[in-house]
């Protein structure tokens, strides 16, 4: 695994801001609470409940165009 797979999530919060999309944009289009947005762009994914991490990353992924499947992966 790279350093740029390793720390992927870095691009969340540039790519978000590069489109001009706040937190709240997203919380309101994919119903993500703010705190696990906050996590999903800090990388803290132990506070991501296990069972929805996939769906949120891919939400969140589709919402400000990332490949998902890149991710997922």
């Amino acid at each position: 695994m790279t350093e740029e797979e390793k720390f992927f999530f870095h691009d969340f919060k540039k790519q978000r801001e590069s489109k001009d999309i706040s937190v709240d944009d997203i919380i309101k289009e994919t119903k993500i609470q703010k705190h696990y947005i906050i996590a999903i762009e800090e990388g803290d994914f132990s506070k991501l409940p296990k069972v929805y991490i996939k769906l949120f990353l891919k939400s969140y992924c589709k919402y400000i165009g990332i490949d998902e499947h890149k991710i997922l992966n």
